[in-house]
């Protein structure tokens, strides 16, 4: 399983590098953040996994079960196409579209380092992928160095310092 710090941060380098390369009109960044932050959502049937333990005394796991069904991003993106369509003016389309897309990247990172069943409640088959956990090791660190070089020569970071 990816770390929590890979699932925030490749989803904000990719959905920046979209904004900066790729987007005809750029949109804000806290929408950059807010895909970042859906990007660990799926996980947070671990802590209601905890709660529940805790109230039942079991040892239960919900890990890799309903929030890392694919049907959540699906329907996250249906939506936001819907909003789209109908409230252009409206920012809910973008904030519905970058949490697809960071529920989407969380599952897609997940899926290849666990054989997570990504169509549940339909379908049982699991990913086919099983990569290197050493390669999960130092991937946020290349990560995260990547994008501060971007950043620098892009946007001169260092006025910022």
């Amino acid at each position: 399983m990816a770390l929590a710090v890979t699932h925030i941060i490749l989803t904000i380098v990719v959905i920046d590098l979209y904004r900066d390369y790729i987007a005809k009109k750029k949109f804000p960044t806290k929408y950059v953040l807010i895909g970042g932050i859906a990007g660990l959502l799926p996980d947070l049937d671990i802590p209601f996994g905890w709660i529940y333990n805790l109230a039942t005394e079991s040892t239960a796991s919900f890990h890799g079960t309903f929030t890392h069904s694919m049907l959540i991003p699906i329907a996250l993106a249906v939506v936001a196409a819907l909003v789209f369509k109908t409230k252009r003016k409206s920012k809910i389309w973008m904030l519905l579209a970058v949490s697809a897309f960071g529920w989407f990247f969380h599952l897609v990172l997940d899926c290849l380092f666990n054989p997570y069943r990504l169509f549940l409640p339909f379908l049982a088959t699991a990913c086919p992928f099983n990569a290197s956990q050493e390669l999960v090791i130092g991937l946020d660190a290349v990560i995260l160095l990547a994008w501060l070089v971007h950043e620098e020569w892009a946007h001169r970071i260092r006025d910022y310092i």
